[in-house]
């Protein structure tokens, strides 16, 4: 099929009237990571229900140009690579991005010795840290005239966040997900207007990316079946490819997406399915994109919990990782700076996830446990260290865990930053 000509949009910058949250936008952000007990310990993610794979794939767009509000490029990041130097500087310069909840909660960055907040974003739908935890990406409404923003912060800087997309009044911000350089951008979008009927969904989705340093916004799919778009990771230079999942109403993955400059996005099917849901929230890539995981539970035929592990360009060659027999799985991540995951697991009560072991296995099936009780939330962004579900650094090398000071009943720790 060859593609369309090339086009240029512009996207308009004026202000706009007030509008009410739509029912499903609420829904998509309420309920991420939740299906399955499965959190996503990298930042808030969107999170629908599972339909049969729609007849109609994505539509791959024409490169589209658009114009940020803002006046200034943000000064270009740090390479992933010098993250896990960082952390020389001691403690105070870790930092943790903590949720304070509300009906559009804000995002509070602190150290973890102090709750000192450092730098404060109000009004947040969905954040991402970039890939050496120095700056985060976010999309932020305002309370008297609400077009969706795309901003971007540099932690600890003292600099104001920078705005580096504002969205027309018809569309609305999605899932964000960082260039493994920090220095682009994947968003999903979809229309402010739902389809009709239980369950709605959005009437268009779109896939795009962001150059920080040009502005250039591209698109790279887009559908119109009331299914979204999560861009999961961009890696670019030699061999760039970029990596997204399908996701609608209830909150699984199902399809994923490979796309490569010059060509359209691939669409195949989640690893482990048809048998095995995946959790949308769950799905999450290494710092440098190349890896790809998922956590998904069996259908009643096959009841059990799996992480599946691959590279980014081959769903097809997804390893299957399972946790000891009665267990369950809370949230999976990498482990930065390693080919290790983070796992929390533990049994099944009366049903339910009862308390969480905080274990690392190895794509060989090697484990151990670090923690008995409090399951992973995040990981250090060189990986010395996680932050656990009950409220404390847990230091890898030696087990020791310290708590958290002054962490409140209503906070939650989203990811892990590096302060300057």
């Amino acid at each position: 099929m060859n593609e369309p000509p090339t086009r240029q949009v512009n996207v308009n910058t004026q202000r706009r009237p007030a509008w009410l949250l739509p029912a499903a936008a609420i829904a998509l952000i309420a309920t991420a990571a939740l299906v399955l007990a499965l959190l996503a310990p990298r930042g808030d993610r969107s999170a629908a229900t599972p339909q049969a794979s729609p007849t109609a794939s994505a539509t791959p767009s024409a490169s589209a140009t658009a114009t940020a509000s803002a006046a200034a490029s943000p000064s270009a990041a740090a390479s992933p690579t010098s993250a896990a130097s960082s952390p020389g500087a001691g403690p105070d310069r870790l930092g943790l991005v903590i949720r304070a909840e509300g009906a559009l909660p804000a995002l509070v960055v602190r150290s973890e010795t102090s709750p000192q907040p450092v730098d404060r974003l109000e009004r947040v739908v969905s954040s991402a840290a970039s890939p050496d935890g120095r700056q985060i990406a976010a999309w932020i409404v305002d309370a008297q005239d609400v077009p969706w923003r795309l901003v971007t912060l540099t932690v600890g800087s003292g600099a104001a966040p920078t705005t580096v997309l504002e969205l027309p009044a018809t569309e609305r911000g999605g899932n964000v997900a960082w260039s493994a350089d920090g220095r682009g951008l994947h968003i999903g979008v979809q229309s402010a207007t739902s389809l009709p009927g239980p369950g709605g969904g959005p009437t268009a989705a779109f896939w795009r990316s962001v150059d920080l340093g040009t502005r250039a916004v591209v698109e790279l799919a887009r559908r119109s079946d009331a299914r979204l778009f999560l861009p999961i990771a961009w890696v670019r230079g030699a061999g760039e490819l970029a990596t997204a999942i399908e996701t609608g109403e209830g909150g699984f993955a199902t399809a994923y997406y490979v796309w490569r400059p010059g060509a359209q996005a691939q669409r195949s099917d989640m690893p482990g399915a048809p048998q095995h849901l995946m959790s949308a929230g769950s799905v999450q890539a290494s710092a440098d994109g190349r890896r790809v995981l998922g956590a998904a539970r069996g259908s009643q035929a096959v009841n059990e919990h799996t992480v599946f592990v691959w590279p980014a360009e081959a769903p097809e060659r997804a390893v299957a990782l399972r946790p000891k027999e009665g267990d369950t799985l809370g949230a999976v991540a990498f482990r930065p700076g390693s080919d290790e995951l983070g796992v929390s697991s533990g049994p099944l009560t009366l049903g339910a996830p009862g308390v969480m072991r905080f274990e690392i296995w190895t794509p060989a099936g090697q484990r151990r446990v670090v923690r008995d009780s409090g399951g992973l939330r995040s990981f250090r962004v060189d990986g010395s260290a996680a932050v656990t579900s009950d409220s404390h650094i847990v230091d890898l090398a030696t087990g020791r865990a310290t708590p958290i000071p002054s962490l409140g009943q209503q906070e939650r720790v989203l990811f892990a930053v590096v302060l300057r």
